[in-house]
């Protein structure tokens, strides 16, 4: 969440002075910045994508149950819960 709030407004104010103030390191903004997404991230954006995709397909209709047995159909391991999230 910090890192986010530096990284949308580094072009008003200086990394580091950002990072001063909301004592985290400078260091740990720049990894941060060139880190790939993680693989449970990307698992996660790909089922969001496919979560979109059958609700928009079903005429936004289907609930969360319905849609994580058609999830589970095509092979996403998911449960109601994940996808009602």
């Amino acid at each position: 969440m910090r890192y986010r709030f530096i990284d949308t407004h580094k072009k008003a104010w200086p990394v580091r002075l950002m990072c001063g103030v909301l004592n985290v390191s400078a260091s740990g903004y720049h990894d941060w910045a060139i880190r790939t997404p993680s693989q449970r991230d990307q698992v996660n954006g790909a089922l969001n994508q496919r979560i979109e995709a059958f609700f928009a397909h079903h005429r936004q209709r289907y609930g969360a149950p319905r849609l994580a047995d058609a999830l589970r159909d095509e092979g996403y391991g998911c449960s109601d819960n994940r996808v009602a999230r």
